[in-house]
């Protein structure tokens, strides 16, 4: 998740999505690597390709679509980056 701004925003997005958390969302972007969710009040996270669930995913098409809706649980924050990353595995 990538936000512009101070440290106390990203804190307050970190607090809302904690890790194991289940989160729910819309499908912004998709990437060769995976889908940017829009997980509300200034939260973006990224749903990596090995991190959907189901079988191997080749094509974009098969990838969830803009305007999906996508669940899934933050797995790890980046602070560096300001990312929320994003699993719909066990």
């Amino acid at each position: 998740m990538k936000l512009l701004g101070n440290e106390d925003v990203w804190d307050d997005v970190k607090r809302r999505n904690a890790i194991g958390t289940m989160v729910a969302g819309t499908a912004i972007y998709i990437a060769p690597f995976g889908v940017f969710v829009d997980l509300g009040e200034e939260a973006i996270g990224l749903l990596r390709v090995p991190e959907m669930a189901g079988e191997t995913r080749k094509e974009l098409s098969e990838y969830p679509q803009v305007g999906e809706k996508v669940t899934a649980r933050v797995i790890w924050h980046d602070d560096r980056n300001r990312q929320i990353q994003l699993t719909q595995r066990n």
